[in-house]
């Protein structure tokens, strides 16, 4: 056994006593890798389908937005671990060789993989439909545009509810309907 093996086995029997005096700290961790993959999984859906034409309202009709969405979130899991990896690798690598540049290699790199990995994602969807006959660059101009008429139909639609809303507490406090 070398002076290497023996420190790490140290180390963890160290961090394992630790871990028993203070309770059982796997729930703590878990809890915290649960939240960063939500928040990693909602931000890489969000970007895909920001970056996709699944959104136009002509694709909702001829596709099936459930199996987009299930396709969608395997992929995110999928490119989540991989990053995981990749930040598992470079930290070692950074820890053994110059350790204060882990502070820009981690975030860095993370971020550059998530970006790429989104990117490639989105143009491979986007290539899946342009070959089985849509026109995605004019789709995708149209979405814009689309997604302002439906904001402004919502806008609409809470005016009417807060006037309706407005007139009936007139009614309320005065007993009789507004003029």
């Amino acid at each position: 056994m070398g002076w290497g093996t023996f420190a790490a086995g140290q180390a963890l029997s160290w961090t394992r006593g630790a871990s028993k005096a203070a309770g059982d700290s796997s729930e703590f961790y878990s809890e915290i890798v649960y939240g960063l993959n939500n928040k990693f999984l909602q931000s890489y859906i969000r970007r895909v389908l920001q970056g996709t034409i699944i959104l136009h309202p002509s694709i909702w009709n001829s596709v099936d937005l459930d199996y987009w969405e299930d396709e969608i979130t395997k992929r995110a899991a999928k490119d989540w671990r991989l990053l995981v990896f990749i930040q598992l690798v470079i930290f070692a690598i950074g820890f053994s060789t110059f350790w204060p540049l882990l502070l820009l290699y981690v975030p860095g790199f993370w971020y550059f993989g998530k970006n790429r990995a989104i990117k490639k994602y989105v143009s491979e969807i986007n290539e899946e439909f342009a070959a089985e006959g849509f026109d995605v660059p004019k789709l995708f101009v149209e979405i814009p545009d689309l997604l302002e008429d439906e904001k402004i139909i919502e806008q609409e639609e809470v005016r009417k509810s807060l006037k309706i809303i407005e007139d009936m507490e007139y009614k309320q406090k005065f007993g009789k309907e507004k003029n």
